[in-house]
């Protein structure tokens, strides 16, 4: 079979939509499949062509930096696709100018037939021009729909931060979320001993190199080896710079910190520093691991030694 008649089923479902599905299988990524697979079985023209997945779980699609996404369009200059298949243009992307930009320009050029069911649209059937402006006001909508739920999703998450809930993904390194509360921290027994023992150690005259050539010594993880996925690249160890970020996190004290940086931009991956008047902070927010005494004493001894 000639390369050019796979179909490429794009399927995407970002967190929120993971959030607002409280068990239903209309926006899954399994919904999409169903949908996506019967729309190619009904047709004459796509029935019986090899298909091929491609699965972005957990991403917005305010951009284009998704690894599913990647991995389609350079299937699709690589010659490898004939026709990308998606539930709707929101799926694919919601900033209207990229998603014109491949409907309008990419995808002719490699020859590539798009389709997306939910707008009736058909690249190769004239069911409306990429360029139509029932397309492009659609494009637009969606980009206006991800930008207005990018800010709700930040307000609320703001509002629940100022009430001292853990808002972000993962906790930190010493602790771990409630079973029966995700939004509250609970020290981790294993991994809490080990942030006590970084201050103690430091307290007691210890670098900051010392101590992480010490835990390496002693075959314990850090965090960037518990944050490590099975098969992802070699086991990362203790470094300077990783106990550093542990003896200036207020966190261990039970306060609560949220908003120390913000995307550039709605959907952005990269992220800008703010300054620390700005963050939101709630002392007593959850168990504290170390005292603020220890705290404030680990933070003059290492100011003192930055000063020689």
């Amino acid at each position: 079979m000639n390369k050019k008649e796979t179909i490429a089923l794009y399927l995407r479902i970002s967190e929120e939509d993971k959030r607002k599905q409280e068990g239903r299988n209309s926006r899954s990524i399994e919904g999409q499949r169903m949908l996506l697979t019967e729309y190619v079985r009904q047709h004459d023209g796509l029935r019986g062509r090899r298909m091929e997945e491609f699965i972005d779980d957990g991403y917005s699609g305010a951009n284009f930096d998704r690894p599913g996404v990647r991995a389609l369009l350079s299937g699709a200059k690589e010659g490898r696709i004939g026709c990308i298949l998606v539930k709707d243009l929101s799926r694919f992307g919601r900033n209207y100018l990229e998603v014109g930009r491949y409907l309008e320009q990419i995808f002719p050029r490699l020859g590539i037939r798009f389709i997306s069911i939910n707008d009736h649209f058909d690249s190769f059937e004239g069911m409306g021009a990429a360029g139509s402006i029932e397309v492009g006001f659609r494009n637009i909508l969606y980009a206006a729909y991800s930008a207005e739920l990018s800010r709700k999703v930040r307000n609320v998450r703001r509002m629940k931060a100022g009430q001292g809930k853990f808002v972000t993904a993962r906790p930190p390194y010493g602790y771990q979320k409630d079973i029966s509360r995700r939004d509250r921290l609970l020290p981790r027994p294993q991994t809490a001993e080990v942030v006590r023992r970084i201050f103690s150690l430091y307290l007691e005259g210890m670098s900051q190199s010392a101590i992480a050539g010490l835990l390496n010594a002693e075959g314990i993880p850090s965090p960037a080896a518990l944050d490590r996925k099975e098969g992802e690249g070699a086991l990362k160890g203790w470094t300077p710079a990783a106990v550093s970020r542990i003896l200036s996190d207020a966190r261990y004290t039970g306060t609560a910190i949220y908003g120390k940086s913000r995307p550039v931009s709605i959907g952005s991956k990269k992220s800008e520093a703010l300054p620390q008047e700005a963050w939101i902070r709630v002392p007593g927010a959850h168990e504290a691991i170390i005292s603020q005494e220890t705290f404030a004493a680990a933070a003059a001894l290492r100011q003192m030694r930055r000063r020689r």
